[in-house]
């Protein structure tokens, strides 16, 4: 896995980072912007999975794909342009659900 390659920080650095984080997104320009899918972690050690789901829940007009990986779960696959495969394979499999909960990912 990946973990030789994350860095050591301190508390303080995680914290600062989050905030930094939090405020960006509190300034979000466009009310009006949507998403369309949002991929989710059912085992997210950073960000409560069951507060990650919920939020997606209350959002109609996006479909939640949810995967059993944990908050950095980019590494199932090889490239982007393969995410996004992803997403628009696991979207019309499951056309018209809101939740769609996704198996390990075969053939990667």
């Amino acid at each position: 896995m990946n973990s030789g390659k994350i860095p050591h920080r301190t508390l303080e650095s995680v914290h600062v980072e989050m905030r930094w984080l939090y405020n960006r997104i509190m300034e979000q320009k466009d009310p009006g912007f949507r998403w369309d899918y949002a991929v989710t972690s059912e085992s997210d050690r950073i960000f409560p999975s069951e507060n990650v789901i919920s939020y997606w829940n209350r959002q109609k007009n996006t479909r939640q794909i949810i995967v059993p990986y944990p908050h950095y779960m980019f590494y199932k696959w090889n490239s982007y342009a393969d995410f996004i495969s992803f997403v628009e394979k696991q979207g019309s499999k499951a056309a018209g659900e809101n939740k769609i909960y996704s198996g390990s990912i075969k053939g990667l």
